[in-house]
Parts: C-alpha cells; structure tokens; sequence
C-alpha cells in the first residue's frame, strides 16, 4: 500500500487519536528543523502547511516538556524534562514542595522553573520571503502553545456553527500563514491565521506521495534516549542553584551510591531552603493574588544562545 493510499483510509483514525489527545489537555543544531526568520524589529511571516502523521506517528505533532531556566549560580539548566514519557523529574519534585509550602515566595521560585511546553510537527514549506531556498521543502517545526491552540480550535471549534478544519489533511487541510512580531518583548504569533480549505498541490498524487516520503519519523523525539536518567538531572539541577557539582552516583563505587544520592538530596534540600529564606527577606508584601504568569514560546534561537552559555561553564 502506498503512504497516499494509507493516508486516505486512515484519516478517520488520525482524526480520532487527535481528538483524544487535545480532550485530554493534551532542538536544536539540526539542520531538518525550521524556523522563519526575523528582522531587526522582531517581525517575520511565511506560508506553511502541517503535514498528516506518517512513519507509523499517531498524531501530527509530538508534545515535549522542557526547562530553560538560570539558577542563582549563574548556571542554566536547559533539559528535556522526563516527564514527557512519564519518568520522575527531580525538578517537578522540588517544585511541588516549594509550591506546596503555601509561601508566596516560594511559589515565585517554583513559577521560574515551570516546564515550558513544545510541539514539533512535520510541515511544507510554501513561502518563506526571507529564505526563498527552504520553499516546497518539507521540515521539522517546533512551535509553542498559541499555535498549538490555533492548530486545536481549528480541529474542535468552540462554536456548533463553525467548521471543524483538520488543517494537517492533504485534501481538505489548510494552509498556515504565520506571522510573527515583537509585543512587550516578547515573540507572538496573534496575528497568525489559517487559509480557507484547499487540497494541497490541487491534490497531484505524485506530488502528495513525494512530500510524504520526506516526513521525518516524530517519534524519535519520545525515545528515552532522548532524556537524560533521574540521578544526572538531578545532579545538574543541584549544580544550576548552588553552583557546585555533586558527584553522580555512576560515579561512585556501589557502595559509595547510597551515600551519594544522600547528599544530593540532602544537598537539594538545603540549598532550595537557603535560598527561599533569602527570598523571603526581600519580599516585604505577600500578594493574596498570584500574579500572572506569561506563557513563554520556546525559540530555537534562545535555546541556542542558552546552550552557548552552558557550554561556556
């Protein structure tokens, strides 16, 4: 069977998965990635079209969590959380105790070291004005939360009276036009939209089954492979907010293991308190309120400059 035929008997199926995932509230220097550029002002568009699940995916996207946060040592702690393909994260666990302390201040460092969420999704690239090079080339795209909602409400309309859009389909999807620019620093994709319904290449099979056999397999990025185990995160994690290295326990002779994994978590515990009652000696009002936190995207770019820095440590 051909990855066109297997795409039209399985676009019931792809929607289903879809609808599951979003009912459930539900990188990089790799040059198969993409991202629109920018001018000096923050501003940049282009024209893309999500591409359906191939390679055996389930879904037209995968959902990463991540961290990308400095620690008072100056450090960064920049990591695939665990979490994602349900493993313990030791970062989560500090956070649930700092936040579970009912101070507000507490709660303020907890908020600093939130997961951010990404999606990465197969897409074409149909117009790219700033690197005409990338145009009718498929790609990998990692976007944030306000395009996922725009992906999801598109697919689950609030409202009876509007048309449920699959926008990844080949044939009844939709083109999206991005737009990207700079509001109070920060990069936002609001002016964003998607295209009418349209079949993608007026529907020219051989250029639907080309597009498909270059879709790059998104269930790579879930290999375990791709997230580091507990007692390494951990360490750097210790290492971010106190700024000293605590040996692993691979590190250590059996016997010496326990007594490692102690002190780290002895080391944790401190450090974090040491560093809440510092906080709380500047906060010299509580807020009965918690302030609004903003839903940060996540940039390649950022993350890159961020690696830069963690490198240089």
């Amino acid at each position: 069977m051909s990855r066109l035929a297997e795409q039209r008997k399985n676009r019931e199926l792809t929607f289903a998965n879809v609808s599951k995932d979003l009912d459930s509230g539900s990188q990089q220097n790799d040059d198969r990635f993409w991202k629109v550029t920018r001018d000096k002002s923050g501003t940049g568009s282009a024209v893309i079209r999500f591409l359906p699940p191939t390679n055996g995916d389930e879904l037209p996207w995968v959902k990463l969590y991540q961290y990308s946060f400095q620690g008072p040592s100056g450090k960064w702690f920049i990591n695939n959380c665990p979490s994602t393909i349900g493993k313990p994260s030791p970062v989560m666990e500090s956070n649930r105790e700092l936040w579970e302390s009912g101070n507000e201040a507490d709660k303020e460092i907890a908020r600093k070291r939130k997961r951010k969420i990404a999606y990465i999704s197969n897409i074409l690239v149909i117009k790219d004005p700033a690197n005409p090079e990338n145009e009718g080339k498929v790609k990998l795209f990692k976007y944030g939360k306000s395009i996922h909602d725009m992906i999801s409400t598109k697919a689950k309309p609030e409202f009876d009276d509007d048309e449920s859009v699959l926008v990844w389909d080949l044939w009844d999807g939709a083109d999206f036009k991005l737009r990207i620019k700079t509001k109070d620093k920060y990069p936002t994709y609001e002016s964003s939209e998607f295209s009418s319904k349209s079949e993608l290449f007026s529907g020219d099979e051989a250029q639907l089954e080309a597009v498909l056999d270059k879709c790059h397999r998104l269930g790579e990025f879930l290999d375990p492979s791709q997230f580091k185990d507990y007692n390494k995160l951990k360490e750097e994690f210790t290492r971010a907010i106190s700024g000293t290295s605590i040996p692993s326990a691979a590190e250590q002779t059996e016997t010496e293991s326990s007594d490692s994994r102690e002190l780290l978590e002895r080391a944790t515990k401190v450090v974090t308190k040491e560093l809440t009652e510092q906080k709380v000696q500047k906060v010299e009002k509580v807020e009965k309120v918690a302030p609004k936190v903003v839903e940060e995207e996540s940039d390649d770019s950022d993350l890159d400059y961020f690696k830069k820095l963690l490198a240089d440590t």
